[in-house]
């Protein structure tokens, strides 16, 4: 008897186990956090404004897995040409934060271009005008800003582009896509060449989790005329999702030109405090902000001589302001009557001069005054 209840007992518990098991499990893969999703490269295809006189390519290797894209302008007439790829998959994006492209400019100038979300079949959702898009490459971090639909790339870049969902259109609208895919924005005469070495898609915490830093400040710089002028620059630190963090971490800050030399005329200081004196040339040149991890942010700065150097009349007539070294002198420095000394001396003694004039003449007016009063009453008698 007791035998049976036994096997009962564990017939019951062995039943339990089956009927309970399934939700035990889905609740365990419900409860899992998201994965990073490594999207595939070799299903994209031209878009309907990519047409054949565009001469579209796309080349998927299979060996490394990259996708290069490029397409052409050549022979059009003057204008901006939007050319697109796509590729149709469908994925469920709930927790996800945001895509990392892992990309290569092919090309020796900057590149315009967006990257395009459909959210909803038929629909198309791009990076929204005004959003800043950062960038990473070889440790070092640059932002831009999308304006007019697109983004700039800069040349020859080799690195990562960071797109939170956020700064799309319609952000609030995907929690799944249909698709993705590429504008890029070509004036007459140009090639667009890319490689995409990777379309990796984030989960919300990972994207977090990614802190970058910017130098905020002037985009140009007054050379002065003389003497020197100052600009300050401040650094910022950022998650991905946009939010400012509260760091007090200590950068170094340096001014180089183009070539990566150090420039005449300029210096940055260690508080960001950027010096510029009247022997500085005008041009571009780069300003990097360095923490103690080795990381950089590098923009640029645009250096460019005082409006009073190149003020026009209306006619067209030179009215800028001369240097004071061209300025023609109308007494000579070494003059007397530059003399403050001599000036105050020649004043006091006028000032005492007609002092004395005045009593002077009080003096006799009132004498002759006398004298004529007398005379009229002593004539009366």
């Amino acid at each position: 008897m007791k035998n049976r209840i036994k096997k009962g007992m564990g017939c019951l518990f062995l039943a339990g186990c089956i009927v309970f098991m399934p939700s035990a499990v889905m609740a365990a893969k419900k409860a899992e956090p998201p994965k990073e999703i490594s999207m595939k490269l070799d299903g994209f295809e031209a878009g309907e404004d990519a047409k054949e006189e565009f001469l579209p390519q796309i080349d998927y290797d299979k060996e490394t897995e990259q996708l290069h894209l490029s397409v052409s302008t050549e022979g059009q007439k003057e204008g901006q040409y939007p050319l697109s790829f796509f590729q149709d998959t469908k994925k469920d994006l709930k927790g996800y934060g945001g895509v990392v492209l892992s990309l290569v400019n092919e090309q020796a100038e900057e590149l315009k271009m967006n990257m395009l979300l459909a959210p909803q079949e038929g629909g198309a959702s791009v990076v929204a005008d005004g959003e800043k898009v950062v960038l990473k490459e070889d440790e070092i971090w640059q932002e831009t800003t999308a304006d007019l639909g697109c983004f700039t790339i800069p040349a020859d870049f080799d690195g990562q582009i960071y797109l939170p969902f956020d700064i799309f259109e319609q952000a609030e609208e995907i929690d799944g896509i249909y698709g993705l895919g590429f504008t890029f924005v070509l004036p007459e005469d140009d090639t667009a060449q890319v490689t995409l070495e990777a379309i990796q898609i984030l989960p919300d915490a990972d994207m977090q989790a990614l802190n970058w830093f910017e130098v905020n400040g002037a985009d140009t710089v007054l050379r002065p005329t003389v003497g020197e002028s100052i600009a300050d620059y401040i650094t910022a630190f950022y998650n991905m999702a946009g939010t400012e963090l509260k760091k007090n971490e200590a950068v170094t800050y340096e001014i180089q030109t183009e070539d990566g030399s150090a420039p005449e005329g300029m210096s940055i200081d260690e508080n960001g405090r950027l010096t510029v004196k009247n022997d500085a040339v005008d041009g571009a040149y780069l300003l990097f902000a360095r923490d103690a991890s080795g990381q950089a942010f590098r923009r640029t700065i645009t250096l460019k001589g005082s409006w009073t150097e190149t003020q026009k009349t209306e006619n067209g007539y030179d009215a800028s302001m001369l240097p004071t070294d061209r300025v023609t002198e109308v007494v000579a420095k070494d003059s007397p009557f530059m003399d403050d000394s001599l000036i105050r001396a020649v004043r006091v003694a006028a000032v005492a001069i007609i002092v004395v004039f005045l009593g002077h003449y009080v003096y006799k007016h009132r004498k002759y005054k006398k004298e004529f009063v007398d005379a009229y009453y002593k004539g009366e008698k």
